[in-house]
């Protein structure tokens, strides 16, 4: 069998459908090698996978700096190089059949362009082409002119060191093998990708498969994700909305937020940090209010439960215009009010149009494939 290398950015919308691939991969009898900082790494070794641990400048990147390109990006070379480190160090006697990167992780793509190793780019968000691409609906987020020509410099000293120039090409213009973590039928202009993009719908890892609410009424679940969150004030106006909702609410607040700042919980409202499993507190829920990350958007999916989406980030806005344009949920703004918020949830749940397309993109979800799919794809590659 195989020696694969799975790469991942340290995101949770990243690393659960990479980690999920691993994790098949190894049930296939393939051997996977796996990079990840130290708090990762226990779930690297869950999914079976050998984990290869390196500090990454990525994970401990400051939040705020997220939309500044004059930091992201050599935030993100900087990931590449620790990332093409570990490998080097880790891998030097014994490289791998093929390295699976994201599309976050350039480290990966160097090293297999560095040693001549089949690449496959995987995406947990839309894929691009010559039709469709973020960067040109959504555009880009700012930066400092100067920033990023030392970013550039920078960058291209690396791989011309490497011996590798042209892989720059890969990172920005993509590569000839990609699996795609996301249906076709929810790709903006699906039907234009060839077979260089193969869909394979969410990859989910194996979590607990059950939730017990208190409240015996179907809840409205509230998470604003892992990465960002709205803050004390946006779940303050959670509450208010709650009050005028006929049904339970689940809060999932993340780290981020003192559950002492949110002053009294009514009887029917479950405030949690975390839970063990989204996924599960979504199976019957009435909705889902929630930031458009896509592994969010995937679960509500999964579960056929229709959204009221406040993105924070191009790529989430991105999320929830689809999901508007499909007819699946609908989008608010940041600012909105408590009682907009609560019409918002009252509207998606009483609409049975909603529900059916639901129903019709729930089924193509579970065509696409998952993880078994992507692992074959990738046996198909390497046969190839």
């Amino acid at each position: 069998m195989a020696h694969i290398a799975v790469v991942s950015a340290p995101y949770s919308g990243h690393l659960n459908p990479s980690l999920s691939l691993a994790a098949q991969l190894v049930r296939r009898g393939h051997e996977v090698t796996f990079p990840a900082p130290e708090r990762f790494t226990d779930q690297v070794r869950r999914a079976g996978a050998d984990p290869v641990e390196y500090r990454s400048p990525l994970a401990e990147m400051a939040l705020e700096h997220h939309d500044d390109l004059s930091i992201m990006m050599p935030c993100l070379l900087g990931e590449a190089k620790a990332v093409h480190a570990a490998l080097r160090g880790h891998l030097a006697d014994r490289l791998p059949d093929c390295v699976l990167f994201d599309v976050l992780a350039w480290g990966g793509l160097m090293f297999a362009a560095e040693h001549g190793i089949t690449e496959v780019q995987t995406s947990p968000i839309f894929a691009s082409n010559e039709v469709f691409s973020l960067e040109s609906r959504y555009g880009t987020a700012a930066g400092d002119p100067a920033a990023l020509q030392t970013f550039h410099d920078d960058l291209m000293s690396f791989v011309t060191g490497l011996g590798i120039p042209d892989v720059v090409r890969g990172m920005f213009e993509g590569v000839e093998r990609n699996i795609v973590f996301i249906p076709r039928e929810f790709q903006y202009s699906g039907e234009t990708f060839d077979d260089r993009h193969v869909f394979v719908g969410p990859c989910f890892l194996d979590e607990p498969d059950t939730f017990e609410v208190r409240d015996t009424r179907a809840p409205v679940i509230v998470s604003m994700g892992t990465t960002h969150t709205r803050g004390t004030e946006f779940f303050r106006r959670c509450l208010s909305a709650a009050a005028i909702l006929p049904s339970s609410v689940v809060i999932i607040t993340g780290d981020g937020v003192d559950r002492g700042e949110l002053g009294e919980i009514p009887r029917d409202v479950e405030v949690h940090t975390r839970v063990p499993s989204q996924r599960a507190a979504l199976a019957g829920a009435r909705a889902f209010v929630m930031h458009g990350g896509m592994n969010s958007v995937m679960e509500a999916l999964d579960q056929r439960v229709p959204m009221v989406v406040i993105p924070q980030r191009p790529e989430q806005a991105a999320n929830a215009d689809r999901i508007v344009e499909l007819g699946l949920g609908v989008k608010l703004g940041t600012s909105c009010t408590a009682d907009e918020l609560a019409r918002a949830v009252q509207s998606v749940c009483a609409d049975p149009g909603i529900h059916a397309r639901l129903g019709r993109m729930h089924r193509a979800l579970r065509a696409a494939g998952g993880p078994d799919r992507a692992a074959r794809q990738v046996e198909a590659w390497l046969k190839a």
